[in-house]
């Protein structure tokens, strides 16, 4: 029997060493963003709390915090390397 996939394994690897792979084009990480942003203001919803499930280094949760600087935001990520990433990258955000 085959080894069975152990997704916690999987993504603490890739958050290891992720912030040095990224091979998805900038223009759709901005289109990417866009989208999330127009959602979350025409859903209405109040921005006061904010929770991140799977934050990675930070790029959504930092657009979060400069968009929304009153919120209370939580991030969270399996991988202690890509918190360290998320935490410098969110830095004064």
């Amino acid at each position: 029997m085959a080894d069975e996939f152990n997704v916690n394994e999987y993504w603490l690897e890739r958050g290891r060493k992720y912030i040095d792979e990224q091979h998805t084009p900038p223009e759709f990480h901005r289109l990417q963003e866009q989208f999330l942003l127009d959602v979350l203001q025409r859903s209405g919803l109040p921005m006061r709390r904010v929770l991140e499930i799977g934050c990675g280094f930070g790029r959504i949760t930092r657009l979060l915090a400069e968009t929304w600087p009153d919120a209370s935001i939580t991030a969270l990520d399996l991988s202690p390397e890509q918190l360290a990433n998320a935490r410098r990258h969110c830095d004064g955000a």
